[in-house]
């Protein structure tokens, strides 16, 4: 797999990169426990609108987070979404309404 760079996430085979808060932060693959988005639909914004959960947007859970606002945002189109690498598009789980996404259940901590 090869390095793939947007303007505050880098993918490549081991790590993520991400730019926030003018800071970047290294994630391990294999320490992401979950990665959520919910598309701009009409659907999702009667949904999750209350949920504090924003469409557009892909949070990554590590293994570590045990808190909903520790959670790491990124801004993300879900046209350059679908460009990641498989092996992270894989791990990315999306919202559906009616169910109940792994990552709402870190608020519960």
């Amino acid at each position: 797999m090869e390095k793939l760079s947007f303007e505050d996430i880098v993918f490549d085979k081991e790590f993520i990169t991400i730019k926030t808060n003018g800071q970047m932060e290294r994630i391990r693959k294999k320490d992401i426990w979950t990665m959520f988005y919910a598309k701009w639909n009409f659907i999702n914004f009667l949904t999750i609108g209350n949920e504090g959960i924003t469409m557009g947007i892909l949070y990554i859970a590590q293994k570590s987070t045990t808190k909903l606002k520790d959670v790491i945002r990124v801004k993300f189109p879900y046209k350059e979404l679908q460009k990641i690498p498989k092996p992270y598009f894989k791990m990315i789980e999306f919202f559906e309404p009616g169910e109940i996404a792994d990552i709402f259940s870190l608020s519960k901590f």
